[in-house]
C-alpha cells in the first residue's frame, strides 16, 4: 500500500497533504493480491487508513489489538500504528 501510494503520487504530481482514496490506489496494486481484492481492508476485515500524502497509512485499532499478542506490541507497528481519538496530526507530534 505504502508503495502505491508513493507511486500514484509521483504519477499524479501530489504534495504532502493532498488526500489519496481507496479508488485511487487501487490501479497501482497488483490484481489477484488480498489487498487488492479486499477494497482497502485488511485480513480480519477492518478498513486501513491510507491518510494523507506524506504520511503512512495505518491497521485499524482492531487488528492491531487481535494481532497484538503475536506482534508484541507497539514497537511492531512503528509508522503503521492506529491511534484512536486523536487526528493525525497530534498524534504523529
Amino acid at each position: 500500500m505504502d508503495a502505491a501510494k508513493n507511486q500514484w503520487q509521483l504519477d499524479q504530481n501530489k504534495h504532502d497533504g493532498d488526500v489519496v482514496t481507496w479508488n485511487d490506489l487501487t490501479p497501482y496494486l497488483r490484481a489477484e493480491s488480498k489487498l487488492s481484492t479486499n477494497e482497502g481492508k485488511d485480513t480480519l476485515d477492518n478498513p486501513f487508513d491510507i491518510g494523507p500524502i506524506g504520511t503512512s497509512p495505518r491497521v485499524h485499532p482492531a487488528s492491531k489489538d487481535a494481532l497484538s499478542s503475536a506482534t508484541g506490541g507497539d514497537a511492531f507497528w512503528g509508522p503503521y500504528s492506529f491511534w484512536t481519538g486523536l487526528p493525525r496530526e497530534l498524534a504523529e507530534g
